[in-house]
């Protein structure tokens, strides 16, 4: 049987790393296409040069690199770090990569990590990605707020950062189901319809009959309006250049705006000081 009570956002990924899935990693119930579509949007936001030093903090299976390096024209003398926190995702995706890239100009290397210790030299970054990471189940204030200390330390002056799918309110209201799988379901068949409901019920019975990992995640969820994320990075040493409405696929393949998730693009102006 495969079912885990997570306790914190990298408990949760180190769970998911035993999964026969290495997408599951990417969170997304482990939807591919949507991965690729998220990916690609951020290629467009930002403006790649050769030479770049480039960062994913909680880059999942690499699948931003991947994209990055399949575009054309083909970047030249790039050094691409991307960030996990557990031994298991990392010696994961190390063999993933060394397998799956090996077509690709160069090979990301792949560093155990978190956001707020990141193990790399000062201002060393040009750019700095970290998606659908800081908002993560049991994510806290003081969390967002360490990770952004320690960026601006890895980020050269004028480097840029990009932070995506950081949701405005507590995605996690109205899911009072705890760890109750049956209070779960009955959530899936109310909030999400017939077809999530039976998806959820072949789910648990995988993880009931193989070791796939069904995870209890923290029921706690960080979000920030714009005015104090704006605040707070501009009191880090960063100032803004834009920010969007997070673009997701629905289930017809329609390109539609969350109601709830921002992308924000900035650069660090200042070294941070407390």
């Amino acid at each position: 049987m495969g079912f885990y009570i997570s306790n914190s956002l990298i408990e949760t990924y180190r769970f998911r790393s035993k999964s026969r899935k290495i997408e599951h990693l990417n969170g997304r119930n482990g939807n591919t296409g949507l991965t690729a579509f998220v990916m690609k949007k951020i290629i467009e936001m930002i403006k790649i040069r050769d030479g770049m030093f480039i960062m994913d903090v909680g880059c999942g299976d690499a699948s931003f690199f991947r994209m990055l390096l399949e575009e054309k024209p083909i970047k030249k003398n790039l050094t691409l770090i991307g960030v996990l926190p557990s031994e298991e995702e990392v010696n994961r995706v190390k063999k993933y990569i060394t397998k799956k890239f090996q077509h690709l100009s160069c090979l990301p290397s792949i560093l155990q990590s978190r956001a707020d210790k990141l193990n790399v030299p000062d201002k060393c970054c040009d750019l700095l990605i970290c998606n659908s990471v800081l908002h993560g189940n049991g994510q806290t204030l003081s969390d967002f707020k360490n990770a952004l200390i320690e960026f601006n330390r890895v980020l050269k002056t004028g480097g840029k950062i990009y932070i995506g799918e950081l949701p405005d309110v507590n995605e996690m209201n109205g899911k009072n189901y705890g760890n109750s799988l049956v209070k779960w379901l009955i959530y899936l068949k109310k909030e999400q319809g017939f077809k999530s409901f039976i998806r959820g019920i072949l789910n648990i019975i995988n993880s009931t009959i193989t070791t796939e990992p069904f995870v209890f995640v923290p029921k706690h969820m960080f979000c920030i309006s714009n005015n104090d994320l704006y605040e707070i990075m501009r009191y880090h040493g960063f100032q803004m250049i834009s920010k969007n409405r997070h673009l997701e696929i629905n289930a017809a393949g329609e390109e539609i705006e969350s109601k709830t998730r921002w992308n924000y693009l900035a650069f660090k102006n200042a070294d941070f000081k407390e």
